[in-house]
């Protein structure tokens, strides 16, 4: 997330005076029920308003980039580990082109334990020194170089975001 994004986040909730609100137990139920009216869009139909559904998208996103704040998380981190772990869960080899819950593909190993936290103590993490020291922990794969996306450069069409206040000097 930009800086100036986050910035300006932070900014609306300081002046709403809202942080007293933002426990994590109520940050997650906001993003459950942003999710939910985010799945409302789509009930009956796969033709969502996509300025609805762009709306919607926001809120979550800022639940949750709010929600990794106050926990003290890296979401860059958290979701590298995610994926490390989903690899483990999904090889290609098994699961490519399938839908299928990873304990239901072919040659699941019952014994192997993929939930939990235990999953993570074994990998390196380039984002935490912590995972450094241990030399018996393996990398992590490396993430792919993925294309970029068009649709987050710069688009001389859309229109510029509102400015935001400054925030008055607190006394």
């Amino acid at each position: 997330m930009k800086e100036d994004t986050k910035s300006w986040i932070e900014r609306f909730v300081a002046e709403r005076e809202w942080e007293q609100f933002h426990t994590p137990a109520n940050l997650a139920k906001s993003i459950a029920i942003e999710a939910a009216e985010l799945l409302e869009h789509y009930q009956w139909t796969d033709d969502a308003d996509l300025s609805e559904v762009q709306e919607e998208i926001a809120d979550v996103l800022i639940y949750t980039h709010m929600l990794t704040w106050k926990l003290g998380l890296d979401p860059d981190t958290i979701m590298r580990e995610k994926l490390a772990i989903n690899e483990r869960k999904y090889p290609v080899a098994k699961a490519r082109g399938k839908s299928t819950r990873y304990d239901k593909l072919d040659g699941y190993n019952n014994s192997t334990k993929l939930d939990g936290q235990e999953k993570l103590d074994g990998y390196k993490s380039p984002d935490n020194p912590e995972s450094q020291d241990n030399p018996d922990s393996p990398d992590l794969p490396a993430s792919p170089d993925l294309p970029a996306n068009p649709d987050c450069q710069d688009n001389p069409d859309s229109p510029d975001l509102p400015a935001s206040p400054d925030l008055p000097d607190s006394q």
